[in-house]
């Protein structure tokens, strides 16, 4: 890796809803993490307060994951991981050319589909969910282009990947909060194409990540000899 590379991988934690999951080797990266919990016990992380709030403890999350270039606008790389999943391999291998890189949905291929799962399950408001598919459909887009599980996000220092992020917090801040509807159409809108982590990012197998549920201890079965720090 070269050396005048900064890349850093982060998190945000609030409201104590998951446990935090150790680093347990060093790919040479700046590790931090976002919480409402400055004492918290989080071995091989930087613990730095969250710098937004909101009243719902999932848009204070979602502000952090979709703002990398403000929170580190030197960095060369940022990869965001969720604090249901764990890191057991190194990552360095998945820093690429591409500006974003992270999973394809292992369960649905449309955002009318994770529209129709997100309703069902109470996720959002389904009349909110409902207008921003509708929008989506009456601005051109046609739902073709595959569904992206956003639990980590690769993204290089680019123009046009600090466009996307822009755009993509937009829209959630106007239609749903469930990420996974926008991305495809905030993607079409750019006219960027990510590249695609290898393997499943929870319920199957991955040789980079393990997804660890809500308030479960992080130790897990995988065999995979880690790098202590």
């Amino acid at each position: 890796m070269a050396s005048h590379q900064k890349i850093i991988l982060y998190s945000c934690l609030v409201n104590k809803r998951d446990r935090i999951k150790p680093i347990e080797f060093d790919d040479g990266f700046k590790y931090v993490l976002f919480t409402d919990d400055l004492k918290a016990d989080a071995k091989g992380w930087e613990i730095r307060p969250v710098v937004w709030t909101s009243e719902d403890p999932v848009l204070t999350a979602r502000y952090h994951k979709h703002h990398p270039f403000v929170l580190f606008p030197d960095a060369t790389y940022t990869i965001w991981l969720d604090m249901t999943h764990w890191a057991y391999q190194s990552l360095i291998p998945l820093l690429t050319n591409f500006d974003l890189m992270l999973h394809k949905h292992q369960e649905r291929h449309t955002i009318c589909a994770e529209a129709d799962i997100c309703k069902f399950l109470k996720f959002d408001s389904p009349e909110i969910i409902e207008s921003q598919i509708t929008h989506y459909k009456n601005d051109g887009f046609i739902d073709n282009i595959g569904l992206y599980s956003t639990s980590c996000l690769i993204r290089k220092n680019t123009y046009q990947c600090q466009m996307l992020s822009e755009m993509w917090w937009e829209e959630i801040c106007k239609w749903s909060k469930r990420d996974q509807i926008s991305l495809p159409y905030c993607l079409w809108r750019l006219g960027l194409t990510p590249g695609v982590i290898p393997g499943m990012d929870r319920g199957g197998f991955s040789q980079y990540f393990e997804m660890i549920s809500h308030h479960k201890n992080y130790k897990t079965n995988n065999q995979c000899k880690l790098k202590i720090i």
